[in-house]
């Protein structure tokens, strides 16, 4: 080939790679992406409602305003949800067609069944030849709102579905099993919004945090008032109900009682409130809020509405899930559940979306331990190490494991770390599908001791670990607000707190493992305390270019506030900062409605005093180890801006409705200048980790499956390995170890404790001790929970536990 045409091939291949890094960068404002449709209309395209079809897609040129929504609404067409590209799902009453020839619309399509479908059904392999065969599937439904239940179950009997339910679930939405036939019928149904695929099982997020989250520093200290959680009402959703424990006494109400009481539940409830009564180090996070125990099985959203309306429940946790990618049936027995992507969006992430935009009610939300198929349990990749699976995981390890409510916009979704505040392995990351910023925050999440069953205590660790850290750092600091005199900390100032308190972990700025940070429970309370200073602590009335000030408390000046805005309105808010300030920080959060991308866009722009723009942090999906840029942030509902070192003077923060088709918008604001802040110290107590517990029949070797088969006589031999952390040499040696070995049976009752001590330990980290002991002739048939406990000379435990079932 010759030189020139090289050169011309290079030029064309040049052209050809700029044309679609354009098209790439350049977002078509008409576009409409629908379940498995994704089309540009053209302008002009016109159908009308008839006697069967009063719902419709509609876009127009620019989305309408509030006064142009209430023409429409007059006109009898009536906006439902936004789905982009300008366009509704609309509810057409017009009683005269031709008045949509005047509403100014670009284009009038019919809501196609395509339209309704979920990409999983054609995207999932399994799914798709399951559904091609007319086995019978679970699917979710959800129906347009204003259609009533009894309407709805007459359009599933049509199409020959008999629901087990007596009332939608939140947000207008059935589950069902249906075949090919039946899905058909009911996606061609002009009452029905769309379908996705069912809800997978759910399982607990299973796998010292008042020093690393600061909370020593606020909790019960009279430079704060004295904060302990008192009159804060706690939820606990979880697999069955929170033990009458000591710790716990008088302050726990069981909503749904269980067949037994659940060590994990119990464990979540003093790490939230426990008041370390029996052991100090126990203590939790609020050790005065009352607790209210919800199974995890039933109407999440309805249970938690009455929570709020009828007892006064003001935050929820949930240390759970839905299982995704390959999960453990047995011990040795594992499958992989079809489809549902990592990070997708189902219409159950929306309705948690809705109720939160709905009631204000935070939700804190256990991010997972699918990440790098490290944790036993739901598992991302592999089994015991070995990549013997395909998944739909994304090709990267470390990123992508985000399961289905744990994506929700509003949500706030806590990962988890280990005493040197580095990710543990099992936590749960972003991006979502979309490439939002999930976790939202991270909190401590391994060997975290608290309370179990029978007045017992045991360290945990996972993702349902550290959700609980910030549940109870939450109930602390709603404790303060009411103590400053605000009425409800609720779930958009406390998200909008934590995000702009957080301790930056990992890359600058945000990042899709740490999400923006450690919690930092005394940052977040003297943000609180030197806002208060300034006036009206919720902000509520909207302030134009007035010029707040106010005076340096605890070098801190902050102002928060809570205001909303419509369509292409800017509201820009003044400052002065003093001179010094090692920090200046701004941070916008607002509730975006039920949707698979962002729906509202606002921007968060901060001019220094000589009109210099600064941009939020924005995360590259596609570059997930990347630092965050500055750029105008289209993708979350949150953004951070942090400027090291500001000169003193006069800076504006502006907050643009940039494109808000679903409005008025409110917004939460927070702008703090001063210090940031104050690293927690590592503090290792030196206490002992185990790893494992191993059961079997006597025999040097073991076996997962030696765990079953034991009879009454038999040798009942035990290997403990663990290590020793850092720094805990006693007078030179590692020091005295007590070990005690409890056994309970099904129903948690302790059967057996046997007990054995090491006066002194090898110096070297890692530990291997084994013993035997006879089980007793008297030990009925069953299943036995063993558990071993180590306890070092200062105090300082830990914890690992097995199963054996006696014939």
């Amino acid at each position: 080939m010759s030189n020139r045409r090289c050169v011309i091939l290079v030029l064309a291949l040049l052209c050809l790679f700029t044309q679609s890094q354009i098209a790439q960068e350049i977002e078509d404002p008409f576009r409409i992406q629908l379940g498995t449709i994704d089309v540009t209309p053209l302008s002009g395209a016109k159908v009308y409602p008839t006697a069967g079809k009063q719902h419709l897609l509609i876009q127009f040129y620019e989305v309408p305003d509030a006064k142009q929504r209430q023409a429409l609404k007059d006109r009898g067409v009536h906006l439902l949800r936004y789905v982009g590209g300008n366009t509704y799902i609309s509810r057409v009453t017009a009683k005269d067609p031709n008045q949509l020839d005047k509403i100014g619309a670009r284009a009038i399509l019919d809501y196609r069944p395509a339209m309704k479908r979920s990409r999983q059904f054609t995207q999932n392999t399994q799914l798709r030849m399951k559904v091609q065969q007319g086995e019978l599937t679970n699917i979710y439904i959800r129906f347009h709102s204003g259609v009533s239940f009894d309407r709805a179950v007459q359009v599933l009997q049509s199409a020959w579905i008999f629901p087990q339910q007596s009332s939608f679930m939140y947000n207008n939405a059935v589950l069902v099993q249906a075949d090919l036939r039946s899905l058909e019928l009911l996606l061609a149904s002009d009452l029905v919004d769309f379908v996705d695929v069912g809800l997978p099982p759910r399982v607990i997020h299973n796998a010292d945090a008042a020093v690393l989250t600061n909370v020593k520093d606020i909790r019960g200290k009279q430079k704060y008032k004295k904060p302990s959680g008192n009159g804060i009402l706690v939820g606990v959703w979880d697999d069955g109900p929170i033990d009458f424990h000591a710790d716990l006494q008088g302050r726990v109400t069981i909503i749904e009682k269980g067949e037994s009481v659940s060590s994990h539940a119990t464990h979540v409830g003093g790490t939230i409130a426990g008041k370390g009564t029996l052991r100090p180090k126990a203590k939790g996070m609020a050790p005065s809020a009352h607790l209210y125990s919800y199974d995890l099985y039933g109407d999440i959203l309805f249970e938690t509405m009455r929570a709020l309306q009828k007892y006064g429940v003001a935050i929820g946790n949930h240390s759970w899930g839905y299982v995704q990618g390959w999960y453990a049936e047995m011990a040795d027995s594992w499958s992989y559940l079809e489809g549902l992507d990592f990070g997708e969006y189902h219409g159950q992430t929306g309705a948690f979306d809705s109720f939160v935009t709905d009631y204000d009610f935070p939700f804190i939300k256990s991010a997972g331990n699918t990440r790098n198929g490290s944790y036993l349990g739901p598992h991302a990749h592999d089994l015991d190490g070995k990549a013997d699976f395909t998944d739909l995981h994304p090709p990267n390890p470390d990123f992508g494991a985000l399961t289905i409510l744990s994506v929700a916009k509003n949500s706030i979704v806590v990962g988890a770390t280990t005493k040197d505040k580095v990710l543990a392995a099992f936590s749960s990351t972003g991006p979502t599908q979309d490439g939002r910023v999930k976790p939202d925050i991270v909190a401590p999440g391994y060997s975290i001791f608290s309370t179990i069953r029978d007045n017992g205590y045991a360290s945990y660790k996972g993702t349902s670990m550290s959700a609980p850290v910030v549940t109870g750092v939450s109930a602390l600091l709603m404790h303060y607000y009411k103590k400053l005199g605000g009425e409800t900390l609720g779930a958009l100032l406390l998200r909008a707190l934590l995000i702009h308190s957080a301790e930056d972990l990992g890359n600058p700025g945000p990042d899709y493992l740490y999400g923006f940070g450690l919690v930092d429970a005394e940052f977040a309370a003297r943000i609180l305390k030197a806002a208060s200073t300034g006036g009206d602590l919720a902000g509520a009335a909207l302030i134009k270019s007035t010029g707040e000030s106010a005076t340096l408390k605890d070098n801190l000046v902050a102002k928060v506030i809570r205001a909303e805005l419509d369509n292409k309105d800017k509201l820009t808010y003044t400052f002065d900062i003093p001179a010094g300030a090692p920090q200046l920080r701004a941070t916008l959060v607002w509730h975006d409605p039920w949707g698979k991308k962002l729906v509202n866009n606002l921007d968060l722009l901060v001019r220094d005093p000589k009109g210099k723009a600064v941009k939020p942090y924005v995360l590259n999906p596609n570059k997930p180890t990347v630092p965050a840029v500055r750029k105008r942030n289209s993708r979350d509902n949150q953004e951070y801006i942090l400027v090291e070192n500001p000169k003193g003077g006069q800076w504006k923060v502006e907050v643009k409705g940039k494109k808000i088709p679903w409005g008025p918008q409110e917004f939460a604001l927070i702008v703090s200048a001063g210090t940031g802040n104050k690293p927690s110290p590592i503090k290792d107590e030196g206490a002992f980790e185990i790893d494992a517990i191993k059961a079997y029949h006597g025999r040097s070797s073991f076996n997962d499956d030696e765990n079953v088969g034991f009879k009454t006589g038999d040798k009942l031999a035990f290997n403990l390995t663990g290590r020793i952390l850092a720094n805990a040499k006693y007078n030179g040696y590692y020091g005295a170890v007590s070990i005690d070995i409890y056994m309970y049976n099904s129903s948690g009752k302790l059967i057996l404790k046997y007990k054995t001590t090491q006066t002194s330990l090898a110096p070297k980290p890692f530990s291997l001790w084994s013993w035997e002991y006879e089980i007793p002739s008297t030990l009925p048939p069953g299943i036995y929970n063993i558990i071993a406990t180590v306890t070092m000379h200062n105090g300082s435990t830990g914890q690992a536990s097995t199963a054996i079932s006696v014939q």
